[in-house]
């Protein structure tokens, strides 16, 4: 059975009539990929909820906490705060660029990840069995091959999956650089 945003019911805080179409259309298409599928089930499993942000936010953060992620670009009125939740623009994607040395990003655009695969990034964080000991780790450490800490390693790899099924451009590091 195919799962949409009426699977998201009393999950979903702050969604306009458009967020839920758009929401509706990330989950018809993760679900063309196994791995989407798989993180999706254990989403729902998980009543990991999803905070929806208007057009004045770029980004996204899975939050275990009951705070507002930590980042500065964020209106912190929108809305309340909710623990379990994945912050998301349903219509934002991300650039991809080129490496420059030692594996920074920052160069040229090469491509463009659709709003899916950034939803589908911070679910893997939110369906992340080692999410704690990950976290634990903070950025002491950088893991090859994306040079990033254990949280986003993981969230990463599983993206990097969900790319090559989905036919998406494959960013190899957290700074959108492949």
């Amino acid at each position: 059975m195919p799962i949409s945003a009426k699977n998201f019911n009393g999950l979903l805080y702050d969604a306009t009539p458009q967020d839920i179409a758009n929401f509706n259309a990330v989950l018809m298409y993760l679900q063309q990929s196994q791995l989407g599928v798989s993180i999706l089930t254990e989403l729902l499993s998980r009543h990991v909820h999803v905070d929806f942000y208007s057009s004045v936010f770029h980004g996204a953060k899975y939050n275990p906490n009951a705070q507002k992620p930590p980042l500065p670009q964020l209106n912190t009125f929108e809305s309340e705060d909710h623990p379990n939740t994945i912050y998301w623009n349903s219509s934002d994607a991300d650039g991809v660029y080129g490496n420059l040395p030692g594996n920074l990003g920052g160069g040229s655009p090469i491509g463009i990840n659709t709003a899916a695969l950034t939803f589908l990034h911070e679910a893997a964080h939110a369906t992340d069995p080692d999410y704690v000991a990950h976290d634990a780790d903070g950025f002491k450490k950088k893991y090859p091959p994306y040079g990033a800490n254990a949280l986003e390693t993981y969230a990463i790899g599983k993206e990097l999956l969900a790319d090559v099924e989905l036919g998406e451009v494959q960013r190899l590091n957290h700074s959108g650089a492949t």
